[in-house]
């Protein structure tokens, strides 16, 4: 994933293998990578080494990531560990659960 918009989510210091998969809907994108990470960034993020959030419960690299159609959860895959992760995603704005 390379481009203007989301040069953001590469760290300063990191080789380029290092994030394995991205993917973007709305204002966020994912990202997944080598150290068992999904990280969470606004979008779009033009400068190298945005903010963001990470999530850890892979116990190595992510394989690959998705939003669900309806944004309300995200869903990842583990490579080493052949675990898929469903995540719900909460709005920092609304937290409440409204399932």
């Amino acid at each position: 994933t390379i481009g203007d918009d989301v040069s953001g989510i590469w760290p300063k210091d990191v080789k380029k293998d290092h994030i394995n998969c991205a993917h973007a809907l709305s204002s966020t994108i994912v990202t997944g990578d080598d150290h068992g990470a999904v990280n969470l960034f606004k979008f779009p993020c033009p400068e190298p080494g945005t903010e963001h959030k990470s999530y850890y419960g892979h116990s190595d690299n992510v394989t690959n990531v998705r939003f669900l159609a309806n944004e309300r959860y995200l869903v990842s895959l583990g490579g080493d560990d052949c675990c898929i992760f469903v995540w719900k995603c909460i709005s920092k704005t609304n937290t409440d659960d409204d399932d």
